[in-house]
């Protein structure tokens, strides 16, 4: 856990209109802007970390000094963000790094940016966080919806009248094909009622 330390400099009415404007230049969103990074030392075993504000406030935050250089650490992604590596912390501090910040109503938070997990690993998680009848209805709606594509060359094949085989016309297509897309979601939406009441 990182530990906040908010400091405020005292304001200069003389140059308070290009305050002003460093803040609105420097604003990215709503809740969220650049600040640049003044200092980082090590205090207690701990990183400190203290960026300047738009505003000319000045914040700090603690991090955990790295045992391996890995972006489970949130000083290694903070520094990777801004083009550095643990390597080259000092000149994070020297060439005036920015980082983004995001003002809450508890203060100030350095934005650490999330691990790289890769492709796979990120797919994976997300499956991970699907429902199981989420999917099965999904697959029953999927298979369903299929049904105009794998049923059709059956149905042109058996369009038979009076003269012989004869090609349906492309309303007949049309009807088709709309009559079984909503039989497929018709289907899909059983398969979820199913799903959530017997496997979820």
């Amino acid at each position: 856990m990182s530990t906040i330390q908010t400091e405020r400099t005292e304001p200069d009415e003389s140059d308070l209109q290009q305050k002003l404007k460093k803040v609105e230049y420097d604003t990215l969103d709503g809740d969220t802007c650049r600040a640049e990074i003044v200092d980082i030392h090590e205090s207690y075993g701990d990183i400190e970390v203290t960026v300047e504000l738009p505003s000319g406030r000045t914040h700090t935050e603690s991090f955990d000094i790295p045992q391996v250089a890995s972006d489970d650490y949130e000083i290694v992604r903070l520094l990777e963000e801004t083009g550095y590596a643990l390597s080259t912390i000092d000149h994070a501090e020297e060439e005036g790094a920015e980082v983004r910040v995001e003002i809450t109503d508890n203060g100030p938070n350095i934005v650490i940016p999330e691990p790289d997990r890769g492709v796979v690993e990120r797919a994976h998680s997300v499956v991970d966080k699907v429902p199981d009848p989420t999917l099965y209805a999904a697959g029953v709606t999927l298979a369903a919806l299929t049904l105009p594509i794998s049923s059709w060359p059956i149905y042109k094949s058996h369009h038979q009248t009076a003269w012989g085989y004869e090609a349906p016309t492309i309303e007949t297509f049309f009807v088709w094909v709309i009559a079984t897309l909503c039989w497929g979601a018709s289907v899909g939406f059983i398969g979820l009622v199913l799903g959530n009441m017997f496997i979820w």
